[in-house]
């Protein structure tokens, strides 16, 4: 499952998906066809793989946001036009998109205004030394992966100011974190998270969801909203922190109901405010 700004999308057992929420940019319009592994949302559009490695791609039509940066379709892969290449995951942006090849690189289009989908770091896979990408996150204008030896990439949000977001270096990977390893990786519409080994937390970027996250926490998940920060521990558990100078929707706050629930998925677009769980 994923959230959109104003819409969620979520994947059943079927491998169908569903949607609800606002469709005023063709949210709801789902392409027919194929079993569906992975959904992705971004600020008015939605992403997704099918089963047999093609994604599928919808949405942003007449966007507020952008108009004409395709994030709502699927272009021609030009750079491995007529070869053998499947895909493995997808991450949608607020307006860009990020898949990841069979073959390790990163594929992404739609908006680049800040840097988001050109040049990705270390993507030639005939480069000596190339070590494949195995994960990858789609924050708000800037892109988040992880590399087989547990390394970290990260590229774009630049020139991103204005509150709640003045410039954070979302796109950077900070000294500290080069070249060492990592678990698992996030990204907020500013943020930037990382799960070390020992399964504790290192973030950086804005400054509304780049506030100390809960202590003692062994983190399994990370990701973050539009200016908030949420994951779920090892024992299942939900948090979610923020600075409270923007908790405005009151983002931050686990309900009551749910402190104490074990939960299994986890997701709150980098453009919303809003987060859905599921609980088993």
């Amino acid at each position: 499952m994923s959230a959109g700004r104003f819409f969620s999308l979520a994947i059943t057992q079927y491998g169908e998906l569903r949607s609800w929420g606002s469709s005023t940019y063709g949210e709801h319009l789902i392409p027919s066809g194929g079993t569906f592994v992975q959904v992705s949302a971004g600020y008015d559009h939605g992403l997704a793989l099918r089963a047999n490695g093609t994604v599928a791609a919808w949405g942003g039509v007449g966007s507020d946001m952008c108009d004409t940066c395709g994030q709502g379709t699927v272009p021609v892969d030009e750079e491995y036009l007529g070869q053998d290449i499947q895909y493995t995951a997808v991450s949608a942006g607020e307006c860009f998109n990020l898949v990841l090849r069979s073959n390790g690189t990163i594929w992404a289009w739609g908006w680049n205004d800040r840097g988001q989908t050109t040049p990705i770091p270390d993507n030639n896979p005939n480069a000596t030394g190339f070590v494949p990408y195995i994960a990858i996150k789609a924050g708000g204008h800037h892109g988040v992966a992880l590399k087989a030896d547990g390394t970290v990439r990260a590229w774009g949000g630049t020139g991103q100011v204005g509150a709640p977001y003045p410039p954070g270096n979302q796109g950077q990977v900070p000294p500290e974190a080069i070249g060492q390893p990592f678990l698992g990786i996030g990204a907020g519409h500013t943020v930037s998270y990382l799960i070390k080994p020992d399964r504790s937390l290192l973030q950086w970027g804005g400054a509304c969801g780049n506030v100390a996250p809960p202590s003692g926490v062994k983190w399994a998940v990370v990701d973050g909203g539009y200016n908030h920060s949420y994951g779920i521990s090892v024992a299942g558990k939900v948090h979610a922190w923020v600075n409270p100078s923007c908790n405005t929707y009151l983002q931050g706050d686990v309900p009551t109901w749910l402190q104490e629930a074990t939960v299994s998925l986890i997701s709150s677009g980098h453009s919303n405010f809003h987060t859905i769980v599921i609980v088993p």
